[in-house]
């Protein structure tokens, strides 16, 4: 793990299929995405190695937060995903 890296994880009481779901299904990401009282109105999900994200969270004022991001492995459910966001559109993963 490099200096700049941030490694989160979550113990969820639920089905493994149905986080999947979850995560790479734009409609559902949008139900939980953001923390309430923000909401998530867009979501985008390219899902490839190399595939873009773009998940917009909005504040309760109205402002919006862009969320870019790429993902560098995708594999059939239920290996995982990994990906990195916040990043520009010249960000080529290794």
């Amino acid at each position: 793990m490099s200096d700049r890296e941030l490694t989160l994880t979550s113990i969820l009481d639920a089905p493994r299929h149905k986080i999947w779901r979850c995560w790479t299904q734009p409609e559902l990401l949008k139900q939980w995405f953001a923390p309430a009282p923000w909401t998530t109105p867009h979501a985008e999900l390219d899902l490839r190695p190399g595939g873009a994200s773009l998940v917009v969270m909005r504040a309760p004022t109205g402002e919006e937060y862009p969320n870019p991001g790429v993902y560098l492995e995708v594999g059939p459910w239920p290996t995982g995903l990994r990906y990195c966001n916040g990043v520009a559109t010249t960000f080529q993963p290794d």
